[in-house]
């Protein structure tokens, strides 16, 4: 995005060199062919799932999941990582769906139950669409881990699936809190809210397609809880609660960051969003500092990803919810990086 967008400024510029330029364009253009090739890809492996015509309610963004693929990640040669990345964001927006607006409290603890056993069992009395949601998480999951055991690197997608695991129990406790209205506090709520914003979870996806880092190493570091994580961790967990105040809200969850700032410290909700705003802007002070003097203990194209994901939360999450409602802004960007090649001189 940051390219297409300085392209046209150096195209203005009277001392530019035109051999350059060209060389640019033609990059972008031939990145634009590669993602456009990976989109479609992933748009027959979503439409053979079915997610849309079985269950209505989700939101059906897949566009919008492979745009946030290239978040972690715009290089070619990441191609594998980012069809990896898309999937298992479309499924995780479906099983979010389902605890956020559509499942009833009996029905949330027997679908974290299965997700804890990693499969169904034959004394599970489920509703024909939670068996839906289940199958389709598991069949995904089980020909993502197959396309990856010839690499050698099936490794990955078992820790995204124990991050799964604590990843659907925090919607359980929010999804509770949601239908018997309690507001509990800030404090407390985001001690769940950190583990909800599933930024442990999207960089486990992120490094399963990245062929070129060791895995166990990677996990390791990722297990061990490191400080730029629990950072892009609040910062995902507090601008999406900003962002999409309103329209949570509007369907009664009030198990909302922002909510349960203003009842815990009686304040407006202009307050509040300046308080969390705050809150956002530290955060991303800390993951700058923790990119800034790794000092070569971690990998840096580990980091990398790390600020990569800030950044496309700023895009999705600074002015409203651009994934769930993509009209205006996102739908711009995915038009530019989508269907509209630069024009050559």
């Amino acid at each position: 995005m940051v390219a297409r967008e300085y392209i046209s400024y150096y195209e203005q510029e009277e001392g530019r060199e035109e051999i350059l330029l060209n060389f640019a364009k033609l990059s972008f253009n031939f990145c634009q062919l590669h993602y456009i090739q990976e989109l479609k890809a992933l748009t027959k492996w979503y439409n053979d799932l079915g997610l849309a015509s079985k269950l209505p309610y989700i939101r059906d963004r897949i566009v919008e999941c492979h745009f946030g693929s290239l978040g972690p990640y715009f290089e070619p040669h990441y191609s594998l990582g980012r069809l990896v990345v898309a999937k298992f964001i479309m499924l995780v927006v479906a099983v979010d769906d389902t605890y956020d607006a559509h499942a009833t409290i009996p029905e949330v603890r027997a679908l974290t139950e299965c997700v804890q056993r990693w499969n169904i069992g034959a004394n599970d009395k489920l509703s024909d669409y939670l068996r839906i949601v289940l199958e389709s998480l598991f069949e995904a999951v089980g020909e993502i881990e197959r396309e990856m055991r010839p690499k050698g690197r099936c490794y990955g997608v078992k820790q995204a699936v124990e991050k799964l695991k604590v990843l659907v129990k925090s919607y359980e406790d929010i999804t509770k809190w949601a239908r018997t209205g309690h507001v509990s506090t800030f404090d407390e709520y985001m001690k769940v809210g950190f583990k909800s914003g599933a930024m442990s979870d999207f960089t486990t996806y992120c490094f399963i397609g990245m062929e070129d880092i060791n895995e166990k190493e990677t996990f390791e570091w990722l297990n061990s809880n490191p400080l730029i994580i629990r950072a892009l961790s609040f910062m995902s967990r507090l601008v999406n609660d900003v962002g999409t105040y309103e329209t949570e809200i509007s369907r009664g969850e009030v198990a909302n960051g922002l909510n349960c700032y203003m009842k815990q410290h009686g304040v407006t909700k202009e307050e509040a969003s300046i308080e969390l705003r705050k809150m956002y802007r530290g955060n991303y002070k800390v993951l700058m500092e923790e990119f800034l003097n790794s000092n070569g203990h971690v990998q840096r194209q580990l980091l990398v990803r790390c600020l990569n994901i800030a950044r496309l939360v700023d895009v999705y999450y600074t002015e409203g919810d651009g994934f769930t409602d993509p009209k205006g802004k996102t739908e711009h960007f995915m038009t530019s990086l989508y269907l509209h090649p630069i024009p050559l001189s």
